[in-house]
């Protein structure tokens, strides 16, 4: 059965045509303003919404300041009390807990009468932007909601902690999962944690759902959790005309060139949805819309990518997760191979993931082969 969700629905408008959300977008907005009802009168909004205010049911006087949680029915928003998360059903009580490992997408926090605190995921993998009002604050996942209202939207890179009030806001980063000093220098000591983080949120994942799902975003990350899991990970792939011998029994073949010629509308839909022209970005956002399509996935399942392991510049990360994260949301994959500590030990250049492929035995020349066959496939894309 499924648990019970924290939350409070209500219904304030009855439109002729009922409009019960948005379905592919995440709509939330966080406000702190004289009144914030003022900025969304004039933007479509679902007729069932969460509404969290600072407030709590206090009619609000001209002298007071009214904070705001605003969102649809499908946004992930949850609330109790002056509490609140934003994250999957799936992973809410890890998160509500503080004992989540798993690398998702997550926000969390209080709201209270003069002041909002957010906290955001390690990997800052939840999108974050905010505007400044005349009065106050407004924050939302996606620069479209800002930018609706008539505010310039900028976005939040790589901080995790954010304390909006009317006056400020005041953003700052903990990292709680710090590389430790203790650890061995030993490289394959490192490989051998490296691949453990992952073996164990994998195994967590396990747990959780009937089917795990591996969607290709080019990266030698795909090739590790290939040669990891293999049988146990099932693979959407975009090559119809040419298998790669890496492919298993349980790989799902898609053609995504016929899927783009029936519907030439879909990479306009999925440019808007991502609110990015990211190549690689809509190319998986493509196969996840067409295995969604063709419903070839279990219901209770999910999705990792190898996705995120270049860490040259962690802004670009960053930006590229929240790009991601648009994309495909509520269907956001996991980028696994950022699980635990692996993001440190990739980031203070311990660790290369040339250095984990070598020891898995995975060929230059195979790494090169996935590489061109992926182009090609991503290619496909200029034409529409």
């Amino acid at each position: 059965m499924k648990k019970k969700r924290w939350s409070s629905i209500k219904k304030i408008s009855n439109y002729s045509a009922f409009f019960p959300g948005f379905m592919e977008k995440q709509f939330i907005m966080f406000f702190i303003s004289e009144d914030p009802w003022q900025y969304i009168r004039n933007l479509k909004i679902p007729d069932e919404l969460v509404i969290l205010s600072g407030l709590r049911g206090l009619k609000r006087k001209k002298i007071d300041i009214e904070t705001l949680i605003i969102a649809d029915k499908f946004s992930w928003l949850s609330t109790h009390d002056n509490k609140f998360i934003v994250c999957s059903d799936l992973f809410e009580e890890g998160v509500k807990t503080d004992k989540i490992n798993i690398p998702i997408p997550y926000l969390k926090g209080v709201i209270e009468k003069d002041y909002i605190t957010i906290i955001r995921d390690k990997l800052n993998y939840h999108p974050l932007y905010y505007s400044r009002l005349p009065d106050g604050f407004v924050l939302a996942p996606r620069k479209e909601w800002i930018t609706k209202i008539g505010y310039q939207p900028n976005i939040i890179l790589d901080k995790t902690h954010v304390i909006m009030t009317q006056e400020s806001m005041k953003l700052t980063s903990i990292d709680d999962h710090a590389y430790s000093s203790n650890v061995s220098s030993n490289e394959k000591d490192l490989i051998e944690l490296f691949l453990q983080n992952i073996r164990t949120v994998f195994m967590d994942l396990q747990n959780k759902v009937r089917e795990i799902y591996l969607i290709p975003s080019r990266s030698i990350g795909d090739l590790i959790l290939m040669n990891l899991f293999n049988e146990k990970l099932k693979v959407i792939w975009p090559f119809k005309n040419a298998v790669p011998y890496f492919m298993k029994n349980n790989s799902i073949l898609l053609d995504v060139k016929s899927i783009l010629k029936k519907d030439k509308s879909i990479l306009i839909k999925l440019r808007d949805k991502a609110e990015s022209a990211n190549k690689e970005i809509l190319f998986i956002s493509l196969l996840l819309e067409t295995a969604k399509k063709t419903k070839i996935m279990l219901k209770d399942s999910l999705i990792v990518v190898g996705f995120g392991s270049n860490l040259d510049r962690v802004s670009d990360l960053i930006i590229a997760l929240n790009d991601l994260f648009k994309a495909t949301w509520p269907n956001t994959p996991i980028p696994i191979l950022l699980s635990r500590t692996n993001i440190d030990l990739l980031k203070n250049n311990l660790l290369s993931l040339n250095d984990v492929t070598n020891y898995l035995n995975i060929e230059e020349s195979n790494i090169l082969e996935y590489q061109s066959y992926f182009d090609s496939e991503i290619a496909i894309i200029n034409g529409y």
